[in-house]
Formats: structure tokens, sequence, C-alpha cells
């Protein structure tokens, strides 16, 4: 899903090449230095490495073993929850497994960076101190703001495996953890998250109700430095998870793309303006993503 939205808003009248093999569950970065893209492990292939020449328009296989280590979005397996959540601060990505390789113990909230400048090379920070309140948890979302990775959400053992109205802050100049204000409503199941940078408010919107097993179409924001949360005016046409949400700071707008409804992959593209909290749908893919 990243890998086709991001291509999809470069520019949507590109005809692309083909990728050389699968990339479901890959996480996709973009490197301002020299302008590529780097698509990075996968559920099938997750140590693989393909870059993308935006300039030249074609994609640079580096091969299936190229990364240190495994980097995918999606479970390997239904009980193992492995996935990877990412965030990006200018050249460098970070990224954290919530997994240690046994069921129902601890995650590893391990945190690794990746200078997209020498990708392959990646250099693991372990944090010996958990993530505050998060053990035993997983599908959260991830974002980046400053010098803050910010955790949201999520899913943990309960019936029906409950979710979660938590928020943590990892602060790199005091290399701490920080619990943020919990969140209004539980929102397991892969929310989503990202920053407006214009107005310094973390918006997050979707995952799924605890119990009823529906997709949320509540979207709440907070203040960084108030922590105040509260709804937006509208809710989402479409309510999802698994899905994208993308800011664009020249509009102050948000766009919402693809995901799951609960029973069926999604292809709609919803727009959040965020001065007015109005949600409108603006078309939708050629083929449905989550």
């Amino acid at each position: 899903l990243v890998v086709i939205i991001s291509l999809w808003v470069l520019e949507t009248s590109t005809q692309f090449p083909d990728l050389p093999r699968s990339t479901s569950g890959a996480v996709l970065c973009y490197n301002e230095s020299d302008q590529t893209l780097h698509i990075l492990g996968g559920q099938e292939n997750p140590r693989q490495w393909v870059e993308y020449d935006v300039q030249q328009n074609q994609f640079i296989d580096h091969g299936q073993q190229a990364l240190p280590e495994n980097i995918t979005m999606l479970d390997t397996t239904y009980y193992e929850h492995s996935s990877t959540y990412w965030a990006q601060i200018s050249g460098i990505l970070y990224y954290i497994h919530d997994h240690d390789g046994t069921e129902g113990h601890n995650r590893n909230f391990r945190i690794n960076q990746m200078s997209l400048d020498d990708i392959g090379q990646a250099n693991s920070m372990v944090l010996w101190q958990d993530i505050p309140y998060y053990t035993q948890t997983w599908d959260h979302c991830m974002t980046a703001h400053e010098d803050k990775l910010i955790v949201v959400g999520g899913t943990q053992p309960g019936w029906v495996n409950q979710g979660v109205k938590k928020m943590a802050m990892y602060d790199f100049t005091t290399q701490q953890w920080l619990t943020g204000l919990p969140l209004m409503q539980q929102r397991r199941q892969k929310p989503a998250c990202v920053m407006n940078t214009v107005e310094n408010a973390l918006y997050v919107s979707g995952g799924e109700h605890f119990g009823a097993l529906a997709s949320i179409e509540k979207v709440s924001l907070t203040n960084i430095a108030s922590q105040a949360w509260q709804y937006i005016a509208d809710k989402l046409t479409v309510g999802v998870y698994g899905h994208v949400m993308i800011y664009d700071a020249v509009d102050n707008t948000i766009l919402v793309i693809g995901g799951w409804d609960h029973s069926t992959a999604r292809n709609e593209i919803q727009r959040i303006d965020c001065e007015t909290g109005v949600v409108t749908a603006m078309g939708a893919l050629e083929i449905a993503v989550a």
C-alpha cells in the first residue's frame, strides 16, 4: 500500500515500470538528497532493497538479501505479530519491531536507525526500557515530529484482542520514553497517524472498535504541546484500518487512502481539510489496497 500510494501521489500521470518482485508489506521512504525512493523488505521478501530513480523513472534491484534484518509491515503469521513500524526524520529511517519471537511475551521495542545514504548498514539502538505501558502490544501506528518518535494506539491480548488508548513518545535528545495523554477511544488493528507540521498537531484515524469489530470513522487530533484530544467536525466517509495518511503542508490537508473496512479492501481517497475539519471524497484508486 505505501509503495502504491506514494508513487501515485508523486505523479499520477507517470507510467511506472514493473517492480522486480512482490513488495507487499514493504516500507517505502524518500531520500531528498539524491531524489530516490527506496522500497525495503516486505512480507514475502523481508530483506530486499529496491531503489527507484525518480529522474530516470527506473527501478534498481539491489537483491533479496540486501538488508541486515527483516523489515515488513505485515504479520508473517497470524499468531506471530512481527510487524515493523517506522517513521522518517530527514535522511534517517527509524523502525521498531513489535515482537520478540515468543508469542505472549513482552514485545521487543528495539529502535533501529538506517541512513538513507547508506542503506544496508543498519545501526541498532537498543532501549533497555520498554515503551511505557506498551508491553504485549502490536498493530499500533508510528510517526515522527522534530526530535521525537510517536507511537499511538494498537492491540493487546484480551477478549477478541482489545484495543488501547495509549500514546508514547521517544525523545532523542533525552533518550527517554514519555507517556502521552490517552486517546479518546480505543484504536486497535492498525490505525494511522500523521503530523500536521503547520499546526503542530497529531491526527489519528481509523482502526477498529474494541468488541464491535467495526472500523472507526472518527478522526481525532491533539496539539503536541498541550496534548488535549478532540474530534474533527466530520467523520471519514468510509471507516478503515490498515490505511495510509499523507499530510500536504501546501493545502493544509490530509489524504486518507485505501485500507480495510473490516470485510473488504477499499480504494477510496478521502480528503481532510485541517482548517474546517470537513472530510470529502476525492475519487478512487484503480485497485483496492490495504
